[in-house]
C-alpha cells in the first residue's frame, strides 16, 4: 500500500471505531428529544447523554494505547516523522470524555434522587451491592486515567524515573473500564458491541505483552 492509502486506512479505521458505538447507541435509544419532557423521570435526559460519553472515553482510551505502543510504526506507515503531537493532543478530548461520563451520571443521579450523590459516584461502596461493585471498578478506572495523564504532563520534570510506571496505569484503567462497561453498559451488553469492546481489550493486552517481551529480549 502507498503512504496515501495507509493514511486513508488509518483515518477511516479511527472514524469507524468512534462512530460504531455511537451508531449502536442511537439505534437502541429513542431520539434524544424524547427525553426532554415531563413524561420521563427527572434527570433521564442527562443519564442518556452520559452513555455516549462513556463510549467515546473507551474508544479514545484505546486509540491512545495504540498510539503509545505503536506510534512509531503508525507514523512510518502514514509517512510522517512522529505521531507524538497527535498522542498529546488526543489526551485532552480523552480526558474530557473520561470526566464527562461520571460527571453526567452524578448530575443525573442527583436530579433523580433529590440529594447530592457525589460520594456514591466517585467513590462507591463496593460492598453495598453488585451494582456498586461494578461502579467501583469504573471509579478506579477514572482515577487511573487521571493519574496517568498527570504523570505524562508533569512526571518527566517531577518524577523522571517513575513517571512512566504511573503513566502505565492507562493499561490497568482500560481493563477496568472494559469490565465496568460490560457489566453496566446497556449497549455493550449487546452481543455485537460487546464483542468489539472485548476484542479491543484483548488487542490492548496483546500489544502491551508484546512490548514487555520485546524489552526483556
Amino acid at each position: 500500500m502507498t503512504v496515501r492509502a495507509w493514511r486513508w486506512t488509518l483515518a477511516g479505521s479511527t472514524l469507524l471505531l468512534l462512530a460504531l458505538p455511537l451508531a449502536v447507541f442511537w439505534v437502541k435509544t429513542a431520539p434524544l428529544s424524547f427525553y426532554f419532557g415531563d413524561s420521563f423521570p427527572p434527570g433521564q435526559a442527562i443519564y442518556i447523554m452520559m452513555r455516549p460519553a462513556g463510549h467515546l472515553a473507551y474508544v479514545l482510551l484505546f486509540l491512545q494505547i495504540v498510539l503509545g505502543l505503536h506510534g512509531k510504526d503508525l507514523a512510518r506507515l502514514a509517512g510522517v516523522p512522529t505521531l507524538l503531537p497527535l498522542h498529546k493532543a488526543m489526551a485532552i478530548p480523552t480526558l474530557g470524555a473520561v470526566f464527562a461520563h461520571p460527571l453526567l451520571f452524578w448530575w443525573a443521579a442527583s436530579v433523580r434522587t433529590g440529594h447530592n450523590t457525589f460520594l456514591n459516584t466517585f467513590w462507591p461502596d463496593p460492598m453495598r451491592n453488585y451494582w456498586t461493585w461494578y461502579f467501583f471498578f469504573g471509579a478506579l478506572a477514572f482515577y487511573g486515567v487521571v493519574l496517568a495523564v498527570l504523570a505524562a504532563l508533569v512526571g518527566p520534570r517531577l518524577l523522571p524515573r517513575a513517571w512512566r510506571v504511573i503513566h502505565g496505569l492507562t493499561y490497568v484503567s482500560f481493563g477496568l473500564a472494559w469490565y465496568h462497561s460490560r457489566a453496566t453498559g446497556a449497549e455493550v451488553r449487546d452481543q455485537g458491541l460487546g464483542v468489539l469492546y472485548t476484542a479491543m481489550a484483548l488487542m490492548a493486552a496483546g500489544m502491551l505483552l508484546r512490548r514487555l517481551v520485546s524489552r526483556r529480549d
